[in-house]
């Protein structure tokens, strides 16, 4: 009997000791499930597992976001319905990334960097796809393209101008035409001030985005900048037969600023108001204060700007893309420039626009408000 009692005692202790081991076993595997779970649901990038046949069977919160769904919407759906050209019985693995165009629950398309791997469960094989939207890596490429055809046609053809007239000056084409001389370098005058101005934008956006263009705040008189300002495009604006009408300035209302930065920023939203405003139209800068800030406003009666327009002007190169921008030399870098500035010096940048047409074209005569403020200071 106590060699049956002692058996007895060891198996419970066994059991004891198997059923300590499974709750361990058991706990671990819940804490490597959970971490697997935050893994799968946090990672930056679309996650897909799809059955043989390719029906979604499950999916991480990115693809949610990606596609702008929710859950139910993707679950037992095909895949070819939200990926051109895929079907899922001809999908197969494909380690190596492939791009292909993604459609979202709107309809929308966009780029996406896809990578299939085959995995078996006891169930039945099955289909692990990662998805990456690459629009960024698309609008960097878009970006590229444009700044290449910027270069290519804003600094080569008044460096070709340049190089013209130096080859009929040795020529000796101008010989003795004092005249015609002065006239034609007031023209190539204007084109190397334009590559200057270009250059320098270049330069200023790259400082600006590495926080390496030096700011000396001060407190400036709101007066000043604008009298500065003015002046800077006072014969642009007589070349192009626009008046500049002025508010009053109260003299004793101050901004705490960069003074150069700040008539730079004034200078460029009064530079595109002249460019894009008719001959004997008139464009008008004013000023309001609040116990915050100081808000300047540059309005004009040119062509108003198409609403999807509006939301990325201030990107870099986007200014260029309005369909006559080239033709009035804009870069497409004086906006984006000057709301680095604004922003750095503790202001904000916008612009507002007559309704356009259909939100897509602008109306002529329609005019547009572009304005920024400064923080505002006190003596």
């Amino acid at each position: 009997m106590d060699e049956e009692h002692k058996s007895i005692e060891d198996l419970v202790q066994l059991l004891d000791h198997t059923s300590e081991k499974l709750r361990t076993t058991e706990q671990w595997l819940a804490e490597a499930t959970g971490r697997i779970r935050v893994f799968f649901e946090n990672i930056p990038f679309g996650l897909l597992i799809t059955n043989a046949d390719g029906k979604i069977e499950v999916v991480n919160r990115m693809c949610i976001k990606m596609f702008s769904c929710d859950v139910s919407s993707l679950i037992g759906r095909p895949i070819s319905d939200f990926f051109i050209g895929m079907n899922g019985r001809d999908l197969g693995e494909h380690k190596i990334a492939r791009e292909v165009t993604a459609v979202r629950a709107d309809g929308a398309q966009f780029p996406a960097e896809i990578v299939v791997r085959q995995f078996s469960t006891s169930a039945a094989p099955q289909l692990l796809i990662t998805v990456e939207d690459i629009t960024p890596r698309f609008e960097v490429e878009r970006m590229k393209r444009e700044f290449v055809s910027m270069v290519s046609h804003d600094l080569r053809t008044p460096l070709s101008s340049i190089q013209c007239f130096l080859n009929t000056i040795c020529d000796g084409i101008y010989d003795g035409q004092t005249s015609g001389l002065k006239d034609k370098a007031r023209l190539v005058e204007n084109d190397t001030a334009r590559l200057l101005t270009m250059i320098n934008n270049l330069l200023d956006i790259d400082r600006l985005e590495a926080g390496k263009l030096e700011m000396f705040a001060d407190i400036v008189s709101c007066a000043d900048i604008v009298e500065n300002a003015v002046a800077s495009v006072a014969s642009m604006a007589e070349q192009k037969n626009v008046t500049i009408e002025l508010d009053e300035f109260d003299r004793q209302t101050y901004v705490l600023a960069d003074a150069e930065l700040a008539v730079q920023v004034l200078v460029n939203l009064l530079s595109n108001a002249i460019k894009f405003s008719p001959s004997g139209e008139r464009v008008h800068v004013r000023a309001e204060a609040d116990a915050e800030k100081v808000k300047f406003r540059v309005s004009d009666r040119g062509p108003g700007i198409p609403e999807e327009f509006r939301k990325r002007m201030f990107n870099r190169f986007e200014q260029a893309r309005i369909s006559d921008a080239r033709i009035k030399g804009g870069s497409g870098l004086g906006l984006s420039i000057s709301k680095n500035i604004v922003e750095q010096l503790g202001g904000a940048i916008g612009v507002e626009s007559a309704q356009a047409v259909d939100g897509k074209e602008a109306v002529k005569g329609a005019g547009s408000e572009f304005w920024f403020t400064l923080p505002r200071a006190f003596i």
